[in-house]
């Protein structure tokens, strides 16, 4: 394959190794620069495309294993452009930006700006305040308000996490339907076993296609 004649000014740093990472390291690759993977992951499939230079593994994203590990990488490969490619580490270099930006170009902005899309209820405050119309929703903090919800949505309704890791890591899927009051206090019980309530919403569903 012919390189691009444009060159990058930066390598790269690719924190997460599944799809999203793997099409960061494809888009960049031909253009020349070293790139970085790192991942909790020894199988993800960026860490094995052709244009991967070096991955490193952690055992988990922390800001001292990540501050670890681009420091590491940063003695050979000098400034890097760092992307996120999942919720943890969008919000984790979000989080950081300010630490690093002296000496890398970390593609995400600041957390005051990144949260008002990472967590939903964030949101929906903002589409409010714009008067943007977004589905009605409830924001349960017990199941005592999981119960009042039950009795008085239209159902079917989506349970969705206003952040994604615990919740896809319960159930590995983004959000869940209850198509009755029955399941959704079943589905809120499991949450309640194993993570806050506070923090999932249940969402109107709005039927119809897409396109409109």
């Amino acid at each position: 394959m012919q390189m691009p004649e444009t060159k990058l000014h930066h390598n790269i740093i690719v924190l997460g190794g599944h799809t999203s990472a793997l099409f960061v390291t494809r888009s960049f690759g031909p253009f020349g620069p070293k790139i970085a993977v790192i991942d909790t992951r020894g199988y993800g499939e960026a860490r094995f495309s052709r244009y991967c230079t070096e991955f490193h593994k952690v055992e988990r994203f922390c800001r001292s294993s990540l501050m670890a590990t681009i420091e590491d990488i940063e003695q050979r490969l000098g400034p890097c452009a760092i992307f996120p490619s999942t919720d943890e580490t969008v919000k984790l270099l979000s989080q950081l930006r300010g630490e690093i930006s002296d000496i890398h170009l970390p593609m995400i902005p600041d957390w005051a700006i990144t949260r008002l899309a990472f967590d939903k209820h964030e949101t929906y405050a903002l589409a409010r305040s714009l008067e943007i119309p977004v589905p009605e929703t409830f924001d349960p903090e017990s199941m005592n308000d999981v119960a009042n919800i039950a009795s008085s949505c239209q159902f079917p309704v989506i349970i969705k996490p206003t952040t994604t890791v615990e919740f896809r890591a319960l159930f590995h899927k983004k959000a869940l339907w209850a198509h009755d009051s029955d399941e959704l206090k079943s589905i809120f019980s499991k949450i309640a076993d194993n993570m806050p309530v506070r923090g999932i919403s249940v969402q109107e569903f709005i039927p119809g296609p897409n396109t409109d």
